[in-house]
């Protein structure tokens, strides 16, 4: 997948204007995919009494949504690490893999997911064609934030949530 390296600029600009912890180099962006106005977005923090997601989105979701209205469309915000299997966790989410398997010894191919449950609110894909393209997309974005492409085994289980107070999807 190739991203959207315009909307990934605004993405990054977006984020300096309205995350001071950005601008103070204290939450680092580390990777931003976008495809179409889709993003994932892999942030980290350098001090470990900031968590570098709860910077990005403000209290009760305020600084996330000026941003998404902003810039429009979507964003997942993505907690990275130094641990591949970590990455991939937080990348996939809001998906969750029952199962990932990967060969060490052969060359780059394809991790294979198996089984996902996907929480989602009121506001995500209500069709089965809907719900196909969303999860499609999320495994291309989690994929190229990680360098990786997956392929996806068996059913994917769809489990609504309810909404925190103050929340709404980030959309």
């Amino acid at each position: 997948m190739k991203s959207d390296p315009n909307r990934d600029q605004r993405v990054r600009a977006a984020f300096a204007k309205y995350i001071p912890e950005i601008t103070e180099g204290v939450v680092v962006i580390e990777r931003v995919v976008s495809e179409d106005s889709h993003s994932k977005i892999a942030v980290t923090s350098k001090d470990m009494d900031v968590d570098a997601v709860g910077a990005c989105v403000g209290m009760k979701g305020g600084r996330i949504r000026d941003m998404i209205g902003e810039i429009g469309g979507s964003v997942d915000l993505v907690d990275w690490s130094s641990q591949w299997a970590r990455n991939v966790f937080n990348a996939l989410l809001p998906m969750q893999i029952e199962k990932i398997e990967a060969d060490d010894e052969q060359p780059p191919g394809p991790v294979r997911l198996i089984g996902s449950t996907v929480t989602v609110s009121e506001n995500t894909p209500k069709t089965d064609r809907d719900r196909a393209q969303w999860v499609a997309r999320n495994l291309r974005l989690a994929g190229a934030l990680v360098g990786e492409t997956f392929v996806l085994e068996g059913e994917v289980a769809w489990v609504l949530r309810d909404e925190p107070d103050g929340l709404d999807g980030f959309e």
